[in-house]
């Protein structure tokens, strides 16, 4: 009833069935990797050995090793069970939920002396567009509670009043996105000074910003005042529970003065010193002077431009000018009539096509010839980059082309006019799909996708809910990494550049990590159609096809001229064999079981060149290994099978065939054929294995 600490014995070493228990690294300062027992090796003839077990493989030899030797020790410890309590606590895994930093484990297993201790307290945060909400509630287990922390965290802590605690945690809310946008006013400036506008209308629960700010500004109370003239856009903020909402567009009118001068006359007052007036931007002037007077000796006066109708946008001068009479002796000069555009350009239908395009057909003219320029808009006419050809483009984009006539020696320029032209975008494509990948949890962030290519933009990633639902958030040029086992359906778009638009949402399959449940370490490569395992003959790691981890179905063959059974999942080999005469026995067919699975153990092939090309499989590496030293050739992993200390499965089993040369083995799973074979003379050598 008492606890003590002591070294096991050969006896109590045997009696722990599972290898992985009795496996351990090399001790520091050890001269090998293995560690003592308590009991005499059994070739002690001189009484300096003591039996020992070795870690690489959990193998328990019973000749142990000299006692001088250095090895490790491992003490067993004997527990007063009446005075240890046990705790296990086990959280479901959360989606859309990752463990902090720091946090506990989700599966926390451990024991106390006395009294029982508080687990480690377990956080999770919710994912990016995930929230807690306020009314978030686990029901406490065995004195397990789960608080709510804030909208981005949970905590579960306490400590349990039970052996074994399980609860299921309930996953964080999505983000909601607002359908409506804010109903705010713009109140224009009223002074020329332009620094009084308004934003009326709003709450603290809205920000803005000016068109050509880099970023929002939060809203303290019902309006914003001490605006310049601009487009401002106004939304709702982000909060905890929701993305901030679509944006409304105000506009802000300044005021500018407006300028009006008289040249070689007076105003109707008979004054000569400017006028001035002050009109808010969008509008027109509304004090436009009249019945100038001309000066002596001047008469037909004009104005520059048309005041009255000129939209102001900014401090405007306008020039109303009276011209000199001409000299009495003088001869008028004859008016040139005007060249004339005969047949107009018209603007061509255009999409990119990464060369350049003429913008227009030609034109044609009586008189003169025909001039182009491109503009910046269709009222502002060029005043340089006129030419005789026709304008081209290469980007996508909206173009302002102006034309006129020329005038010859007889004539005068035609009124410029202008024409908009259009160049389409066209649609961006995928080049490279993106492939989903099949992964091995690793407790590490992996990549789920090869990396796609793109023309005509950017390639950009997501992961959705389902395969038919493309996601409307999350999109990234960054190829989606996880940690966690599960099934994660990806999506992939084009987000085209100037020239291109952008691409539908394309579904590229779902990505899996899968749980390894094994003592076997593998990784696997679907492109190359390959895994790389552990291959404990050949001393590190071997490529292997996929179908060799997976489950199968495993043929045997039988050769009626030399008696050899053969077991393969390879059907190329099987249809090879049938044509060398050997026979499928499809009876004797059986599966095997996938590497991933809870205790599977490679079965590794080996071949006899010396002795009638007889084949031989087991599970003991130390057993393959003895055989590759006296000559069989190791032909690697063929399959994988459960251990034969597996409770799953059906028994497979191991006879030998005493009287052949060839040294003939037979594995089967079929009682009868057992039976049969012992009373011919072969020896039974067990169960080797279990099969699905």
């Amino acid at each position: 009833s008492r606890s003590e600490m002591f070294l096991l014995t050969t006896e109590q070493a045997n009696a722990i069935t599972n290898t992985n228990v009795l496996k351990c690294p090399k001790a520091e300062g050890a001269g090998a990797q293995y560690w003592w027992l308590r009991s005499p090796g059994s070739n002690d003839n001189y009484g300096s050995r003591a039996a020992i077990v070795d870690g690489e493989n959990g193998i328990v030899r019973e000749s142990g090793s000299p006692v001088f030797g250095w090895g490790g020790v491992r003490p067993a410890i004997k527990l007063d069970l009446s005075k240890v309590t046990f705790t296990s606590v086990n959280l479901s895994d959360v989606e859309n939920a990752n463990l902090s930093e720091g946090s506990g484990s989700t599966r926390q297993n451990y024991f106390d002396v006395g009294s029982r201790s508080a687990m480690t307290p377990v956080v999770y945060t919710a994912a990016d567009g995930y929230y807690f909400p306020m009314d978030y509630s686990v029901t406490a287990v065995n004195n397990i509670s789960v608080t709510r922390n804030d909208y981005t965290k949970i905590t579960v802590s306490g400590i349990p009043n039970a052996n074994v605690t399980n609860i299921t945690l309930t996953a964080p809310t999505v983000k909601t996105t607002p359908t409506s946008v804010p109903t705010a006013a713009a109140v224009d400036c009223t002074t020329l000074d332009n620094n009084d506008g308004k934003l009326t209308g709003v709450t603290t629960a809205m920000e803005y910003k000016k068109s050509d700010d880099s970023g929002y500004t939060a809203i303290t109370g019902i309006e914003v005042t001490g605006l310049v003239p601009g487009t401002y856009y106004v939304r709702y903020k982000a909060t905890d529970t929701a993305y901030a909402s679509g944006n409304q567009e105000l506009t802000i009118a300044g005021y500018y003065e407006v300028t009006y001068k008289v040249v070689n006359g007076t105003w109707s007052d008979d004054s000569m010193a400017d006028k001035t007036e002050t009109v808010q931007s969008g509008s027109k002037p509304a004090s436009v002077p009249t019945g100038m007077k001309p000066g002596s000796g001047f008469t037909g006066g004009a104005w520059n431009k048309d005041p009255a109708n000129t939209t102001i946008t900014g401090a405007t001068t306008f020039t109303y000018t009276f011209t000199k009479k001409p000299s009495p002796s003088s001869t008028p000069t004859p008016t040139k009539p005007t060249a004339y555009v005969k047949t107009a350009p018209v603007a061509n239908t255009l999409n990119y096509s990464e060369q350049p395009q003429e913008l227009v057909t030609a034109g044609e003219s009586t008189g003169g010839e025909m001039l182009y320029a491109l503009g910046n808009s269709k009222s502002s006419m060029p005043t340089s980059g006129w030419s005789t050809s026709i304008p081209t483009a290469t980007d996508a984009g909206t173009y302002f082309v102006w034309y006129k006539a020329k005038g010859d020696s007889y004539h005068r320029d035609s009124s410029p006019k202008c024409v908009t032209v259009t160049i389409g975008k066209v649609p961006s494509t995928a080049t490279t799909v993106p492939k989903v990948k099949t992964l091995i949890y690793s407790g590490k962030s992996q990549a789920l996708v090869t990396a796609g290519e793109a023309a005509g933009g950017e390639l950009q990633y997501a992961i959705g809910t389902d395969p038919t639902t493309a996601p409307k958030t999350g999109w990234s040029t960054e190829i989606p990494k996880v940690t966690d086992a599960g099934t994660y359906y990806i999506w992939y778009k084009v987000v085209g550049d100037n020239d291109h638009e952008d691409s539908e949402p394309s579904y590229a399959g779902a990505a899996t990590i899968i749980e390894n449940h094994s003592d076997n370490e593998l990784a696997i490569d679907e492109e190359k159609g390959i895994a790389t395992v552990k291959d404990d003959v050949s001393g590190g790691t071997t490529e292997v096809p996929l179908y060799v981890i997976t489950e199968g179905l495993t043929y045997r063959m039988y050769d009626p001229n030399r008696g050899e059974h053969f077991y393969t999942k390879n059907v190329d080999e099987v249809e090879s064999l049938v044509q060398f005469g050997w026979r499928h026995e499809s009876d004797s067919d059986f599966t095997v079981v996938s590497a991933l699975e809870e205790d599977a153990a490679p079965v590794y092939r080996l071949y006899n060149p010396n002795c009638g090309g007889m084949h031989f499989y087991t599970t003991d590496a130390e057993e393959a290994k003895y055989l590759k030293s006296i000559g069989w050739n190791y032909e690697g992993i063929s399959h994988y099978v459960y251990k034969a200390t597996s409770t799953k499965g059906t028994p497979q089993h191991r006879l030998y065939n005493p009287n052949s040369p060839s040294a003939e083995h037979l594995w089967t799973s079929d009682e009868a054929e057992v039976n049969m074979l012992i009373e011919a003379g072969w020896i039974y050598e067990g169960v080797c294995w279990r099969v699905a």
